[in-house]
């Protein structure tokens, strides 16, 4: 993939079309805007991150095919913003509208599902996290005795920012938990996919982004995660973890994204155990948490990246312009008017920059912007995380986000 004959020429009225209106495509919009590309946006909230930036927004939601296929058609391309269309919404859409999607349908048919996804990865020989698929009651009680307590319940589809997943330490909860998601169905839905997984203990948390068009991939360094509740609070790259470590996810990522034969950035997140064991958890397609810190801290950020592959066009240099950078995301502490009383002293400290969503009301653990960072040491990193995180964070973050 070096020769770049098949790449795109960029066309003075390129639009790009997104499906979602959150704070992943209004970064990916800005990133678009600067190359002189057109944005669309899909969404359900004409007041959400999106579509403050797009100079166009059509409100619909999934369901409202008819209004898919309209916007579908006053755009060159589409791609996501989240997972939370179908890829039998994605196939049908781009029959019906003739605009190529990406990820393509197919593709994203392989991993939309989280235990499609595992037996995905498997099949390319790489090691996931153990699980067990769980159908019936007695299913439970077989995880348990192959995982112990605890273990975590997570549901196949719509788990993200811990939402979907479950630290279960009695066995009771699960089955709790299991009968209600078979109880509350409509007769003609689908009974939900629920898996177990045993708990990791000590386990740290990796992400490997890869970007790639029809003719390049490039990956970013392997950067670390700290979770607070299952939810990214921050990102530091590069990871401190052996070459070795680091060489074999960024491998495993790459074998998978170029098996998924499509346009756009996957993140790849991986538990790496005590003992140097390695699993690919969970993909994401499209622009990730765990890659915001590029876009201070990288040559080209993921959302430049996303917008250039999806587009065919040349990718850039995911090279870090600095030994460290990181990320800090900031959250709701209260429900309400968003107040950013700190933002003025954050700005004074060199080396950071703020990004804020847009978002006007505040929640409690809502995801409302984040912080980059870089520096020459990972000491002054530590120290600059640290200040920012009492400044931001004056209340309990691991509270608020219970």
């Amino acid at each position: 993939m070096n020769s770049l004959k098949n790449l795109a020429p960029l066309k003075s009225n390129l639009t790009i079309g997104f499906l979602g209106d959150g704070q992943l495509a209004r970064m990916s919009c800005l990133e678009a805007h600067n190359l002189g590309i057109g944005t669309a946006v899909f969404g359900s909230d004409k007041n959400a991150p999106a579509a403050q930036v797009t100079s166009s927004f059509v409100e619909g939601k999934e369901s409202d095919f008819e209004k898919l296929v309209s916007f579908a058609k006053q755009v060159d391309v589409l791609t996501l913003e989240n997972e939370f269309y179908s890829a039998a919404t994605l196939q049908r859409l781009e029959e019906c509208s003739g605009t190529p999607i990406y990820p393509r349908p197919a593709s994203f048919a392989l991993v939309e599902s989280k235990l499609a996804e595992k037996k995905f990865f498997q099949a390319l020989d790489i090691p996931v996290t153990p699980f067990v698929e769980i159908k019936t009651e007695h299913d439970l009680k077989v995880a348990e005795e192959k995982f112990g307590l605890p273990f975590f319940l997570k549901f196949s589809k719509g788990a993200y920012d811990g939402k979907g997943t479950m630290r279960i330490t009695a066995l009771e909860k699960a089955l709790e938990i299991f009968r209600q998601s078979r109880a509350t169905l409509a007769a003609s839905a689908p009974a939900p996919e629920i898996f177990i997984e045993g708990s990791l203990e000590g386990a740290r948390e990796f992400s490997v982004l890869v970007v790639q068009n029809d003719e390049q991939q490039k990956t970013y360094p392997v950067v670390e995660s700290l979770q607070v509740h299952n939810i990214c609070y921050e990102v530091i790259a590069p990871a401190e973890i052996s070459t070795d470590l680091a060489g074999k996810m960024q491998d495993y990522a790459k074998r998978a994204m170029a098996k998924l034969a499509t346009r756009g950035i996957f993140a790849f997140e991986f538990f790496v155990t005590p003992k140097g064991e390695i699993y690919l958890n969970e993909s994401a397609p499209r622009p990730h948490n765990s890659g915001h810190f590029s876009m201070n801290g990288a040559l080209t950020s993921q959302f430049a990246n996303h917008v250039r592959a999806v587009a065919n066009l040349p990718l850039g240099e995911t090279n870090l312009i600095a030994p460290v950078a990181s990320m800090v995301n900031v959250f709701g502490l209260k429900n309400g008017v968003a107040d950013y009383a700190w933002a003025p002293d954050l700005l004074k400290l060199p080396g950071t920059w703020l990004h804020l969503y847009g978002k006007a009301q505040e929640k409690l653990g809502r995801k409302m912007g984040h912080i980059n960072v870089i520096s020459g040491t990972r000491q002054e990193d530590e120290a600059k995380r640290l200040c920012i995180k009492k400044l931001v964070h004056q209340k309990n973050i691991h509270g608020s986000l219970q």
